[in-house]
């Protein structure tokens, strides 16, 4: 949504419905490491979300679809799907990527506590899953969206970082 590595022609809010947004992949690769993976937001089934819609230009859309498929389907974690996308009054079809709930990398029941400690912690040579959070909601403020469960986790991850650097520096 913040960074989406491709060209595009237009970018649109849309909402869909049947699908969250959630943490629910784990990744070794971009913002994890082996044996320290990172955790990375997915649409999982249920619900609703609300995002950003990226229309590519015609004359662009072979070459900018396969860079996109490789990303997003390198892992297998993901099924790729068509589904309608609302926004103010119009709706559209856009291929989406949803997680496969039975690929390894699925983690969808991973407690609050275990879904902040790995944002909190893990972090890859794409950077941190506190960052990857921290820039999901500055977008999704920009957009207008109150996403109640993006921002109560970053104020989770903010408490869990100010414990563990108190502990550290013996508080």
């Amino acid at each position: 949504m913040w960074n989406p590595a491709f060209h595009f022609q237009e970018r649109r809010p849309g909402l869909v419905r049947g699908y969250h947004r959630k943490f629910c992949l784990l990744t070794e690769l971009g913002r994890g490491k082996p044996g320290e993976p990172g955790l990375m937001l997915a649409l999982d089934t249920g619900g609703s979300c609300q995002g950003v819609a990226f229309r590519i230009a015609p004359n662009d859309v072979e070459e900018e679809l396969d860079i996109i498929w490789k990303r997003e389907m390198l892992s297998g974690a993901y099924q790729p799907r068509w589904l309608r996308v609302s926004n103010a009054g119009d709706a559209f079809y856009a291929i989406t990527f949803v997680i496969d709930r039975k690929s390894k990398h699925y983690t969808g029941h991973l407690t609050e506590f275990e879904i902040v400690r790995h944002l909190a912690t893990a972090g890859g040579r794409l950077g941190t899953c506190r960052e990857y959070l921290e820039n999901t909601v500055q977008q999704l403020d920009m957009l207008g969206v109150r996403d109640g469960k993006m921002h109560d986790l970053l104020r989770d991850v903010k408490v869990f970082v100010e414990a563990k650097e108190n502990k550290t520096n013996g508080r």
